[in-house]
C-alpha cells in the first residue's frame, strides 16, 4: 500500500507476516501516526496492530535510525520534484564505499538532493576484501573449551631462548610449565629445543603423582619443538591446544611467566655477585620461590603450593640466593681433614631434598642438607667468610673488584717520577722511538706498590759467589694434593688473592734474588724517546709424575709482543730437542742398560747475555717497590736463543767441545762423545738435559765435569717436559701424559663430558660451507672462537706428538683449517678430547723385543700405509707410518700428500718414500754417533693394493 498526501509519502506493506512501514516523506510525529493509521485502516488492517512501539520495533529490525528519520521528517518537508533518484548500492559505490548508515543519513537529510529508490543492503565484496578486521578477543588467557578451573586441567608451556651466555652445564633454553588453575610453575633448562618433549614427560609424572591430579590439556604455541609431544599426548590421553600465531594472549600464562621468572633471576644474580653462567640455578630457584609466594591470580592471594595442598608453605627454608655458608663434607679416610668447606647456596627445588651449594675451592656444585652458618655470622665473621670465597674462586668477584679498583685508580695520582730498568751489560742508547705517556707508566706500577718482595737498590751487594734460583724441591703433604688441580694464577693480582698466596710470594722472592744476584739490571732515569716494555708474572705449580706438588715457581717475563724485530731483538730461535731424537736417546739407554738421567741448568735465562747493540728499557714490575727495584730480561722473543747461545758458548758448546763432545750435524740439539771407553749422549731442550751413555760411570763423570755450571742432577728421568716416565730394566720404558690431559680438559671446560671410544669416525668430511667460528677474542668453552680452537688443537698436537699415536690421524684431520675453523672442526676437536678423557690412563710402551737387543744388532724398521683419496674435498691421499729402532717405536707420521695420486699404488709409493726419508734420517744420526745399523733396512708396506 502506498499513500501520498502532497508532501507526505509513506508505504505500508506486509512481508512474511510482518507489518512494514517505510517513511518516504517528512511530516510531524502526530501527523505521521495519523496518516499511517488511516492508510492501514483503509486496507482492512486492524489499527491495534500498528502502534508507535510497533513502528520503532520494525525500524530497529530493518536497521534504520529512527531518531535520525524522525528528526529529518520533523525539521522540514522534502519536495519530490527536486530529488535525484538512485539506489543505495549505487550511492555506496559513488561515495567511495562509505557505510550504509552514513549514506542513508546523508540522503535523508533536508536539501541533500538525493532520493533513494531502494534501501536494499547487499553485501559488497570490495568492502569485505579491503575492510575486514580481526574479531575482538579477550586479552586474557581464557579457558574456553578447557577445564581451567580444575587443578591440572590446563598446563600452559612455552620456551625461552636461545640465551647467552650458556649456563654452567651448557644450557641455553628455559622451558616452563604453568598450571592454569593454581599458577604452579616448573622451569626446566635445556641445551636445545627438542628436549621439550622429555621435559613434559618429566613434568607430567611429577605433577600427577605429587599432587594427586590428572593433566587434561597441554596448551602450547605452534612451534616445531612441540611436534614430537603429539605421540606422548595421545598415549597418555592428554589433549593438545595450539595457540594462534602472533597472538600472545592465547598462551598468556606461559608467556607472562617467562618475564616474571627472568626478572626475579636477574635480581638474584646481581645481588649475589655470581657470574652470569649461574643463571640456570637462579631460574630454578626463582620458580621454587614463586610457588611459595602470594599470587594475585589465585583466590585470597593464596600461593600455588597452598592451592595444591591446602597448607600454607613453610618460608623458613628459603634463603637468599648466593648466601655464604659452611658445608659438611665427608672426609672419607682423611681423618685429619677439615669437616666443612665454605660454599654458596645457589638452588633448592621441588625434587631435591636439600640445597645445592657451590664450593669455590673445588669449583663443583653439591647437593646436601648439612649446611650451617647461613646469614647468621656476625660482621667480622662474614668478612672472613667472603675473603675465603674470594681466595678460592677469584672469578666470582672479578667484576666487583674491577669496579672498585677502577674507582681507586681515579683517586690515586703519581707523586713522583718513576725509574726504569736498563740492562747493565750494554749502556748504548736505545733504538726505540715510541714514547709512552706518563699515565701508562703510573698505571703499570700502582698495582704492586703495596708490598716489597725484593731488595731495594740500596740493599747490600750480593755475595762473591753468584747465587742462582733455588731449584730444590719443596714437597708438600699428600693431603693437599687438591692444590695441583687448582688453576695457576694468570697474573700477579690473582696470585695475591689465591689461597696459596704465601707460596707465590716466596716464589717471587726467590726469582728476585736470583735476578739481582746475577747483576742483570740497573736503575736509570727514563731516557727521552725510549720505548718501555711491560712485564708479566708467570706462575706455575711444578708437579711430580704422580701429580703431587714439587714446588711453586714464579717467572718474570717481558711482553714480547711489544718488541720490534731489528730494534729489540734479532735472533728468535731456541734449542728444542726433537721428540724422535729424544726417544732415540731412551732406546740407546735401554740398549746400554744405563737409564737416561735428567739434568737441569739453573737460571739459564737469567745467565743469558743480551744481544750486543740493543737497548731494552722496562717498566717496574708488579711486586716491587716502584722507586728502587729492578727487573731482568726473561721470556722475550730472543731470550730462548740467548739462553741457547749462552749454553752453546759457555755451558755446552765450549765446555763440551773441551771435554771431547761433538754436536751432531743431523740433530743440532744432540751432543755425543765417543772414545775407547764408550759413548756418552746429551740431548738439550732449552735448559733441560737428557744424559745417557754406555756405562753409569760415564754419566757420573759428565755431571761431575758440569758441576762448574751448577748443573743439577735430577736422577733417572721420571718427568720430562710434562711426560711421565717409568723404567723397567727388562722391558723398557712406559710414557704417559695423564696430568697434561687432565689439565687440558679442565682448561677447556671438558672435565665433565662423557668419554667416547674412538677419536674419529662417522663424521662427515670437513664441512667447507659450515658456520665459521667467531674471531673476536679469546672466547670460552661455551662460546669458542678461533683462538680457543687453536689453543685446544695446539694441546692435542703436543699430546699426539709425544705419547699418543692413536690420535695422530684425528689430530691431522682437525688441523687442516686452523686459520679458518668451522663449528664442525670444533666438534671434532672436542671429540678427540673426550676420547683422551676415556683413555687418560693409557700409556705408551717402548718395550724391547723378547729376544733382547745389543749394540751390535741395531735394527731400523719402518711401516707405511696410505689412505687413497682420503680427503673428499681435493682427493689427496694421506700417508701414515711408524718408525722403530730395535723393536721400540721412536716416531710416527701422518701427512697429507702434496699431489693427487691417480691410483692406490701411486699413493702407497708416495707413503713409502716419506717413511723411507724418516728412516734414513735416523740411520744418518746413528751413523754420525758411531753406531752401526744393520743392513738392509726393513720397510714394511701394504702390497695388497699394488
Amino acid at each position: 500500500m502506498r499513500e501520498s498526501d502532497e508532501r507526505r509519502i509513506f508505504e505500508v506493506r506486509r512481508a512474511n507476516g510482518v507489518l512494514l512501514v517505510d517513511i518516504l516523506g517528512g511530516c510531524g510525529k502526530q501527523e505521521r501516526v495519523n496518516a499511517v493509521m488511516a492508510a492501514v485502516e483503509s486496507r482492512g488492517i486492524s489499527a491495534d496492530a500498528v502502534t508507535e512501539c510497533t513502528l520503532l520495533e520494525l525500524h530497529n529490525r530493518l536497521g534504520y535510525l529512527v531518531n535520525a528519520v524522525m528528526a529529518a521528517v520533523e525539521s522540514r518537508s522534502i519536495s519530490a520534484d527536486a530529488v535525484t533518484e538512485c539506489p543505495l548500492l549505487e550511492l555506496h559505490n559513488r561515495l567511495g564505499h562509505l557505510a550504509f548508515d552514513t549514506l542513508e543519513r546523508m540522503a535523508d537529510a533536508p536539501g541533500s538532493g538525493v532520493k533513494l529508490t531502494s534501501r536494499v543492503r547487499l553485501n559488497c565484496l570490495i568492502c569485505a576484501q579491503d575492510k575486514q578486521h580481526k574479531v575482538n578477543q579477550s586479552k586474557k588467557d581464557t579457558g574456553q573449551n578447557a577445564p581451567v578451573d580444575k587443578i591440572g586441567g590446563v598446563i600452559c608451556s612455552d620456551i625461552k631462548g636461545p640465551m647467552t651466555p650458556r649456563d654452567r652445564h651448557g644450557n641455553r633454553y628455559m622451558i616452563n610449565f604453568v598450571d592454569h588453575s593454581s599458577n604452579y610453575v616448573r622451569a626446566f633448562l635445556a641445551k636445545n629445543k627438542v628436549e621439550a618433549t622429555k621435559k613434559f614427560e618429566h613434568f607430567l609424572v611429577f605433577f600427577e603423582k605429587e599432587y594427586n591430579c590428572r593433566i587434561h590439556v597441554l596448551r602450547t604455541d605452534g612451534g616445531g619443538e612441540y611436534m614430537n609431544v603429539e605421540d606422548f599426548c595421545r598415549a597418555t590421553g592428554v589433549r593438545r591446544h595450539v595457540s594462534e600465531a602472533n597472538n600472545q594472549a592465547s598462551n598468556g600464562k606461559a608467556e607472562r611467566m617467562h618475564r616474571t621468572i627472568l626478572n626475579m633471576a636477574r635480581c638474584m644474580l646481581l645481588a649475589s655477585g655470581l657470574p652470569l653462567k649461574f643463571w640456570g640455578y637462579a631460574v630454578e630457584y626463582a620458580a621454587y620461590v614463586l610457588n611459595r609466594s602470594a599470587c594475585s591470580a589465585n583466590t585470597r592471594r593464596m600461593s600455588p603450593i597452598e592451592v595444591l595442598t591446602g597448607k600454607c608453605p613453610d618460608m623458613a627454608g628459603i634463603v637468599t640466593f648466593g648466601s655464604p655458608c659452611t658445608v659438611n663434607r665427608d672426609p672419607g679416610k682423611r681423618a685429619w681433614q677439615p669437616r666443612a668447606e665454605v660454599g654458596m647456596i645457589v638452588e633448592k627445588n621441588d625434587e631435591t631434598k636439600g640445597f645445592k651449594v657451590y664450593i669455590p675451592k673445588d669449583m663443583v656444585v653439591v647437593t646436601t642438607q648439612h649446611i650451617e652458618n647461613v646469614e647468621t655470622l656476625d660482621t667480622k665473621q662474614n668478612v672472613q667468610l667472603q675473603a675465603q670465597l674470594m681466595r678460592e674462586d677469584p672469578e666470582l668477584w672479578r667484576s666487583i673488584e674491577e669496579r672498585e679498583e677502577a674507582t681507586q685508580q681515579k683517586e690515586k695520582a703519581p707523586k713522583k717520577k718513576k725509574k726504569q730498568v736498563k740492562s747493565k751489560k750494554n749502556k748504548k742508547k736505545a733504538h726505540g722511538t715510541d714514547d709512552v705517556g706518563e699515565n701508562a707508566e703510573g698505571d703499570q706500577g700502582s698495582e704492586g706498590a703495596g708490598e716489597q718482595l725484593a731488595p731495594t737498590a740500596a740493599s747490600a751487594a750480593p755475595a762473591a759467589r753468584m747465587q742462582t734460583r733455588h731449584m730444590g724441591a719443596k714437597h708438600v703433604p699428600v693431603q693437599v694434593v687438591h692444590a695441583v688441580v687448582t688453576p695457576d694464577p694468570r697474573n700477579y693480582r690473582e696470585a695475591m688473592r689465591d689461597a696459596r698466596a704465601n707460596k707465590w710470594k716466596e716464589a717471587i722472592k726467590v726469582e728476585f734474588v736470583a735476578l739481582e744476584s746475577n747483576n742483570t739490571w740497573e736503575v736509570v732515569a727514563r731516557p727521552r724517546n725510549s720505548k718501555l716494555l711491560h712485564t708479566k708474572w708467570v706462575f706455575k705449580t711444578k708437579t711430580h709424575a704422580d701429580g703431587t706438588v714439587e714446588r711453586y715457581k714464579g717467572r718474570l717475563v717481558v711482553c714480547g709482543n711489544e718488541q720490534e724485530y731489528g730494534i729489540d731483538y734479532i735472533v728468535n730461535f731456541s734449542a728444542v730437542l726433537d721428540m724422535t731424537t729424544g726417544k732415540l736417546i731412551f732406546v740407546m739407554a735401554h740398549v746400554w742398560r744405563v737409564p737416561a738421567r735428567h739434568g737441569d741448568v739453573p737460571s739459564a735465562y737469567v745467565k743469558a747475555g743480551k744481544e750486543e747493540g740493543l737497548e731494552i728499557y722496562l717498566y717496574i714490575p708488579d711486586g716491587m717497590e716502584i722507586p728502587d727495584e729492578l727487573l731482568a730480561l726473561l721470556g722475550v722473543k730472543h731470550k730462548g736463543q740467548l739462553a741457547f747461545r749462552l749454553i752453546k758458548s759457555l755451558f755446552l758448546h765450549k765446555i763440551l767441545v773441551k771435554l771431547g763432545f761433538c754436536q751432531c750435524y743431523t740433530g743440532g740439539c744432540l751432543y755425543y762423545k765417543r772414545d775407547a771407553g764408550g759413548v756418552t749422549l746429551v740431548g738439550v731442550y732449552v735448559d733441560d738435559l737428557l744424559v745417557t751413555g754406555t756405562s753409569n760411570a760415564r754419566v757420573d763423570a759428565f755431571f761431575e765435569d758440569m758441576a762448574v755450571l751448577e748443573l743439577k742432577g735430577l736422577g733417572v728421568v721420571s718427568k720430562f717436559l710434562g711426560i711421565g716416565f717409568e723404567y723397567d730394566k727388562d722391558k723398557g720404558w712406559l710414557l704417559e701424559q695423564r696430568q697434561v690431559i687432565l689439565g687440558m680438559l679442565d682448561k677447556f671446560g671438558l672435565s665433565e663430558v662423557s668419554a667416547v671410544r674412538v677419536p674419529i669416525g662417522g663424521e662427515l668430511e670437513n664441512d667447507v660451507d659450515g658456520e665459521l667460528l667467531p674471531n673476536d677474542g679469546a672466547g670460552s668453552p661455551q662460546r669458542p672462537t678461533v683462538k680457543t680452537f687453536q689453543s685446544l688443537v695446539g694441546s692435542l698436537l703436543w699430546i699426539a706428538r709425544c705419547t699418543r699415536p692413536d690420535i695422530a690421524y684425528a689430530v691431522h684431520r682437525v688441523t687442516r683449517r686452523t686459520h679458518e675453523p668451522r663449528v664442525s672442526d670444533w666438534r671434532l676437536a672436542k671429540k678427540i678430547a673426550r676420547y683422551l678423557k676415556g683413555t687418560v690412563d693409557t700409556k705408551f710402551a717402548m718395550h724391547a723385543p723378547r729376544g733382547g737387543m745389543s749394540e751390535d744388532t741395531i735394527v731400523v724398521e719402518g711401516y707405511s700405509d696410505a689412505d687413497f683419496a682420503g680427503d673428499r674435498v681435493d682427493r689427496k691421499s694421506v700417508s701414515g707410518g711408524v718408525l722403530m729402532v730395535c723393536g721400540m717405536v721412536v716416531g710416527w707420521i701422518c701427512k697429507k700428500q702434496s699431489s693427487v695420486a691417480l691410483s692406490t699404488m701411486e699413493a702407497e709409493f708416495v707413503a713409502d718414500s716419506q717413511v723411507t726419508a724418516e728412516m734414513l734420517g735416523i740411520v744418518e744420526l746413528l751413523s754420525e754417533i758411531g753406531i752401526k745399523v744393520k743392513v738392509p733396512y726393513k720397510l714394511h708396506v701394504d702390497t695388497s693394493r699394488r
